[in-house]
Formats: structure tokens, sequence, C-alpha cells
């Protein structure tokens, strides 16, 4: 995770949470070496529970930051947007800049270099690949895969399967805070 500051216009979270400019941000980064070996046949559900899991020692970290210092939100920009969606972010769409197409190209190469099917999926996709931004906020974050989650051992919010992942420590998925 890389901490900045968050440099764009006022932005409302579906939670409420409002990000402003200047306000600490995690920006959310994938472990192209894990993340490699994440990429299997079962992918999904495979790099799912890993999500979950690193999602938990997240939770676990921001909970022990002083407010000041913890980043309100963690965002990123991915072209697995409906995957990010199932593990509580929000995902919206993004300009179509030169920028934009840049991190597209740019999250595509990355497909093709750290997954063993990597030019095959892309080449018999469905659609253009276009990235999204995801955002989550440091409550959405505590709820879903915080302490009280984990107590609560809800299974439609993967803390089970989480519980499960800490329990049995790996280097995750996400690059360490």
């Amino acid at each position: 995770m890389e901490f900045g500051r968050y440099h764009g216009p006022p932005l409302e979270l579906a939670d409420g949470t409002s990000v402003r400019y200047g306000d600490p941000i995690g920006v959310l980064h994938i472990d192209n070496a894990r993340a490699r070996q994440v990429a299997t046949s079962d992918w999904q559900a495979r790099g799912l529970r890993e999500a979950r899991a690193d999602l938990v020692r997240l939770a676990t970290w921001a909970a022990l930051q002083p407010a000041e210092r913890r980043p309100v939100a963690y965002t990123g920009a991915t072209l697995m947007g409906p995957l990010a969606r199932r593990i509580g972010f929000e995902a919206r769409s993004r300009p179509r800049t030169a920028r934009t197409r840049l991190d597209d190209w740019f999250l595509r190469w990355l497909i093709a270099r750290w997954s063993p099917r990597g030019r095959e999926r892309l080449r018999h996709g469905r659609s253009a690949l276009r990235s999204s931004d995801v955002w989550l906020s440091h409550a959405a974050l505590q709820r879903r895969y915080g302490e009280a989650a984990l107590a609560a051992d809800e299974p439609a919010d993967g803390a089970r399967a989480a519980r499960r992942a800490v329990e049995r420590p790996s280097r995750g998925t996400l690059a360490a805070p």
C-alpha cells in the first residue's frame, strides 16, 4: 500500500464517507509475483480468498493507527471492478483521458505478463477491458473485515474464509502496508 493524499474534487462514497482534497488515502497495489502464483485454473476463487485475507490484515493494521494518520479510504485502479465489488469495494468508471488509456494499456500488459494464460484471456474477452477506480472507506473496511465482522463470522462478507486465511498467515496478494 502506498500512502498518499487525495487530490481530486470532493468524493462521497456509498456509505456516506466524504473524501476531501488533502485527506489521507491508501493506494492499494497488487504484488505481481504473488498474483502470478494465484493465477491458476481457479484464480478467481483463490484470488478472492487471498484478497479477503489481505483485507482482514489491513483492517487489523488500520484499527491500530491513530485517527489522524489512518487513511479515510482505500483506492486503486483495476480492470477487475466486478471482482472488487464482490469484496466490498465500490467501482466507478474513469473518464477516458490519455492517462486512463495509458493505465488501461499498462494493466492489460500486467495481465499478459503475470498471468500464465493472460494473453489468451485478453484475446478472448467479452468486451474491451477498461479500468475503474475502486474505493473502500475505512468504516466499510472495519465493518466487513474488522474484529467485529470476524467475531460475527458472517459468511456473506467472507469473514469465515478470511479468518481461516489469517490463521494460516501467508504473504498476501496485496502489497503489505
